[in-house]
């Protein structure tokens, strides 16, 4: 009979094996004679939070200019301007590092061919321009010449580009951080006196209603926003804080929607299914407060 192996031994070879493996793992994750690949190029130099104008050439829409003034709001361009859209403003700036599948010289490509001479349409962040190209057919990547470079890119940033006006408003009526201190309605008016409200006419009614209904004012947003149309409506005017503004707003009821018009703007707000909610105090139990 073999006399057992010493222990001694059995450790030495488990030692060897293990130590085998890291090194074989160490070759694995350092791949030498592999280089690292380069960082993916992007469309631009800029980062996303750099962008502060953004300028928009279409063929099928008129131009648009989008701005963000001193306390971070965007606008839109408009006589008078627009409060933006904050969905379609954040999709536009991350363009600015979207990484490129394929990048080529332009000096290599046949810019007509990929209807890039002249482009469709094109966008400008801050000073940098995009143009955009036709489709790719295989993998459904676009063409963008950006300095003198033509990217392959993801197809997320045509169809905002060539949007119409209108879906670069704010669907919000008011700015999270101003808030009402009066709203006059066809019969029904409320002002805020401190920290108190009057109503007139005159009604049995509880703060916590009051302050209900002023909330869903402040929070209102349109389901779709559109081009104004010519009739006219009853007049609303509500008043707001930081800083003191008076906006008068043209309503109209349209197949049971609420329809408001900011006087001036040219754009109205469709309203589903907000009706008696924002014209009349309704009670917590759900009934109207007499």
């Amino acid at each position: 009979m073999e006399a057992p192996q010493p222990v001694k031994s059995r450790w030495l070879i488990n030692l060897l094996l293990l130590t085998g493996i890291g090194l074989l793992a160490l070759v694995v994750w350092l791949e030498p004679g592999i280089e690292a690949p380069p960082p993916a190029e992007k469309v631009t130099s800029l980062e996303p939070e750099q962008v502060q104008r953004i300028e928009l050439h279409r063929s099928r829409h008129a131009g648009l200019v989008l701005e963000q003034d001193a306390s971070g709001h965007w606008y839109l361009q408009h006589d008078p301007p627009l409060p933006a859209d904050s969905f379609h403003i954040n999709s536009l700036i991350k363009l600015a590092d979207q990484e490129a599948w394929r990048s080529y010289p332009v000096a290599d490509m046949d810019l007509t061919r990929l209807d890039l001479d002249p482009p469709a349409s094109s966008i400008t962040l801050n000073q940098t321009r995009i143009d955009f190209g036709r489709q790719e057919a295989l993998e459904a990547l676009r063409y963008v010449l950006s300095g003198d470079r033509v990217l392959l890119i993801p197809d997320l940033y045509q169809y905002l580009v060539d949007a119409d006006f209108s879906q670069f408003v704010r669907r919000r009526l008011f700015a999270t951080d101003r808030h009402i201190t009066a709203i006059r309605l066809p019969g029904l008016s409320l002002q805020k006196n401190d920290a108190d409200w009057s109503v007139m006419p005159a009604q049995e009614i509880s703060a916590d209603d009051i302050q209900q209904f002023i909330q869903r004012w402040e929070s209102v947003a349109a389901l779709l926003v559109q081009k104004a149309g010519e009739a006219a409506g009853q007049s609303v005017e509500i008043e707001l804080d930081n800083p003191p503004a008076l906006i008068r707003f043209s309503m109209q009821v349209q197949d049971s929607e609420l329809v408001l018009g900011p006087e001036g703007s040219g754009i109205q707000y469709r309203l589903a299914n907000e009706g008696n909610a924002l014209l009349q105090i309704v009670a917590a139990d759900g009934g109207e407060d007499e």
